[in-house]
């Protein structure tokens, strides 16, 4: 009775205050594209590599040097874009060729440097936009 009273009314009561910003909604939906993307490319990243005649150590240590890539460039494009003062831009230009280096990944399975220069270089690119992966 009333012990259980007491223990109900104590329990915080939920409230779903639900603001969306819609100046960000388009950025939103941006990024949610951009990381189904990847969700769906970078588990096959290696597979390419490999189809491509990399070697196992060959993949495993460009496994290992694309987060480095990542560490070094993503305080790059930020100090680029605090400099310059164009955040937006260089987001944008960083988006624009990530995706391209990472869908001419696609084309360039033949060559294996290009590949390679291709995945690093998209790192570069991406990583203003995601951690490396």
């Amino acid at each position: 009775g009333k012990r259980a009273m007491t223990f109900i009314s104590r329990l915080p009561t939920w409230r779903f205050d639900c603001h969306v910003n819609r100046r960000l909604v388009p950025a939103k939906i941006m990024l949610f594209w951009v990381y189904m993307a990847n969700s769906f490319f970078f588990p096959f990243a290696f597979l390419i590599l490999r189809e491509a005649g990399l070697s196992a150590l060959q993949i495993g240590t460009i496994a290992a040097i694309r987060p480095f890539v990542g560490i070094v460039s993503m305080p790059a494009w930020g100090f680029v874009a605090d400099r310059f003062g164009a955040q937006k831009a260089v987001l944008l230009l960083n988006i624009i060729c990530a995706v391209t280096l990472r869908l001419s990944l696609l084309a360039v399975t033949e060559n294996q440097i290009m590949l390679v220069v291709f995945l690093l270089l998209s790192d570069v690119f991406g990583s203003a936009v995601e951690p490396s992966m």
